[in-house]
Parts: structure tokens; C-alpha cells; sequence
């Protein structure tokens, strides 16, 4: 059903071509991320890049409908930055979450290569995060809000993974998961507010 009725807005609402198509894009994507016979929610590293591809094609889509414009070569880098981000925090819920899904049969990152290298490979995202946010700052027209805000996204994603890391399987590192996925919110709007 929610399927149908996202058809129906996209066929609806007064959206630009371009913002059209990435909408169905981007519905055949979390279709492909949540139903079977796909279904990569539960296939590893493919649940983290289909997650990642969803939310850049929507971040791409909303900024082609709001700014109005077609390819810039600041939006690569904000991609990366927003499809890192959501990278890195699934592989985090999924080392949480390594107990359930073994019992529902899911096959996730950390079941296929272990805990430990499932935190190295967050931790490469992290710093990505970093180092796109720094370089969408220097190299594209965003304003000091995003500095200010993507800075404490930054901040939260190193220190959020670090601490996570060391007191992962104890109740306090349990609570973490939910710090290192607060940038997945913080830096979309760091992007809205340092544009205008």
C-alpha cells in the first residue's frame, strides 16, 4: 500500500522532470532494500549501500526541486558525505543488532566478517564523513552554519564510534548506536541551513 500511494505522489505532486525521476529512483531502491525477493535489508554490505543510494538519490532530488538546478560538482562530495553517514550508522545498528539477527536468519555485515572489522569499516566511514564535510566547506558556497553544525556532526560521529568501539558489550556501549546515528540527521540539515 505505501508503495501505491508513493506512485501516486510522484504522478501527483507538481515536481520538476529531473526530481520525478529521481522520486521513482528512489522508490525502486527501497523496494529493491525491503521486498522479497531482493530484499537486501538482510544481505550484508548490500543493506548498507542500498540504504546509502536511497538517501543520496533523495538528498539529490529535493535539492534539484529546491535549488532548480542541474548537475554541480559540489554535490558529489555532499553525496558522499550523506550516503557515508548512512553507511556507518547502519553498519553500527547492525553490530548491535547481531543477536536478533541471527535468530531471524538476516545476514548481515558483522555476522559475514565479525565485530571487530565491521567497527574498522564504520571507522573508515567516519573519517570520510570528516574529510567530505571538510571539503564541501572549501570547495563549495556553504556559509558558517554549515561549518558550525557540520563541525558537531564531525564531532559526533569520532567520538560516538571511538567511545561505541571501546565499550561496545557493555550496557553504556549499547547506548552509543544512538549518538554515532545522529549525524545521519545532522548533516542534511547543515546542508539546508549553510545553502541559504
Amino acid at each position: 500500500m505505501d508503495y501505491i500511494i508513493a506512485v501516486l505522489l510522484i504522478l501527483i505532486l507538481p515536481l520538476n522532470v529531473l526530481t520525478r525521476i529521481l522520486a521513482t529512483i528512489f522508490l525502486v531502491i527501497t523496494f529493491i532494500f525491503s521486498a522479497p525477493p531482493i530484499h537486501t535489508n538482510a544481505r550484508g554490505i548490500l543493506a548498507s549501500i542500498t540504504i546509502a543510494i536511497a538517501f543520496i538519490i533523495a538528498f539529490l532530488g529535493g535539492w534539484t526541486e529546491v535549488v532548480g538546478k542541474g548537475f554541480e560538482v559540489l554535490l558529489i562530495p555532499l553525496s558522499f558525505l550523506i550516503g557515508s553517514t548512512h553507511i556507518m550508522a547502519k553498519i553500527v545498528v547492525d553490530i548491535v543488532d547481531i543477536d536478533s539477527d541471527k535468530r531471524s536468519g538476516r545476514n548481515t555485515l558483522p555476522m559475514q566478517i565479525g565485530i571487530k572489522r565491521s567497527f574498522y569499516i564504520a571507522t573508515v566511514f567516519g573519517l570520510l564523513i570528516v574529510f567530505m564535510y571538510l571539503l564541501t566547506y572549501f570547495i563549495g558556497n556553504l556559509n558558517i552554519i554549515y561549518l558550525f553544525l557540520g563541525g558537531i556532526g564531525s564531532v559526533i560521529t569520532l567520538i560516538g564510534l571511538f567511545r561505541f568501539r571501546e565499550d561496545y558489550g557493555r550496557e553504556l556501549g549499547r547506548e552509543y548506536y544512538k549518538i554515532v546515528t545522529l549525524p545521519t540527521y545532522i548533516f542534511p540539515i547543515a546542508i539546508i541551513l549553510g545553502s541559504v
